[in-house]
């Protein structure tokens, strides 16, 4: 079986995922190789790119081999390791055994890499397209992520659930769409960024009312809550974050509920 390429340009990066052919002669059948081939086209159909590039940032390589255990002894039992991935610097190792949703781990962590090395981080938000720009919602799990964005579609068109790649580009800031599926998978997927715009942390009450944070202490406490790592032996990019920070001057609470007051109150927020 020949060398298989599938290239990626999600968070403005191009990710090229290579499929390396088998060594071994036990492995006679394709279907490892195809089955998650087929996943990773299946499920970032939005992201694959065709064009030649110039450039790639970061290589995914998976090889077809058996599985590596590796045994670890605890006071209670042996436990047996299975070898998921390796990580260099803007590469990782990887096999063909594996499933869509440990490869989701893998490019997650490839992109919290790429993304913490340009001024950028990852962030726990849903989002919503307002005027060309996106409007974030921050929340601790069930604080109202979803609930705000699907409350403001269609008005405004969710852009976001779970995962939101934010980028300095130039001097700005843009968000990017994670390409992994979110909770809410009929918001379409796009290769498109967006100016970040308003960021609001939500609070559920029985009132609505929107307060601008001007303290940067609550606010540094606030957004380093909500950055994401999947590589457990690196920290969040709190250093890319507090320049965020400086550099940008809309930060809000946010009270509300489920009613549908909070279209009206985000058209006024449009507008000032």
């Amino acid at each position: 079986m020949k060398t298989q390429r599938i290239d990626l340009y999600t968070g403005g990066f191009n990710i090229r995922i290579i499929l390396n052919p088998t060594q071994e002669r036990e492995i006679h059948d394709s279907w490892i190789n195809q089955s998650l081939s087929n996943d990773i086209k299946k499920h970032y159909s939005a992201f694959l790119t065709n064009k030649k590039l110039s450039k790639i940032d970061f290589t995914i390589h998976l090889f077809q081999h058996f599985p590596s255990i590796f045994t670890r002894k605890t006071k209670d039992a042996n436990l047996g390791l299975l070898h998921f991935f390796k990580l260099h610097r803007y590469k990782i190792l990887s096999f063909q055994h594996i499933s869509i949703n440990q490869f989701n781990l893998i490019l997650l962590t490839a992109l919290q890499t790429l993304a913490s090395r340009s001024d950028g981080f990852l962030l726990h938000t849903s989002a919503s397209i307002v005027n060309n720009s996106l409007f974030l919602f921050c929340a601790k799990s069930e604080g109202g992520k979803s609930t705000a964005m699907k409350l403001l579609h269609p008005r405004f068109q969710a852009f976001s659930d779970d995962i939101l790649i934010v980028r300095k580009i130039g001097e700005k800031y843009y968000g990017f769409q994670s390409p992994v599926r979110e909770k809410n998978d009929w918001i379409k997927k796009t290769q498109q960024h967006y100016l970040v715009g308003r960021i609001f942390f939500l609070r559920k009450a029985k009132f609505y009312r929107t307060t601008k944070i001007k303290d940067l202490t609550r606010i540094i406490t606030l957004l380093s809550a909500q950055l994401l790592t999947f590589d457990p032996h690196t920290k969040p990019p709190t250093k890319n974050a507090f320049a965020f920070i400086q550099r940008h001057n809309h930060f809000y609470s946010l009270s509300f509920n489920k009613g549908n007051k909070l279209v009206t109150l985000m058209g006024k927020r449009v507008k000032n």
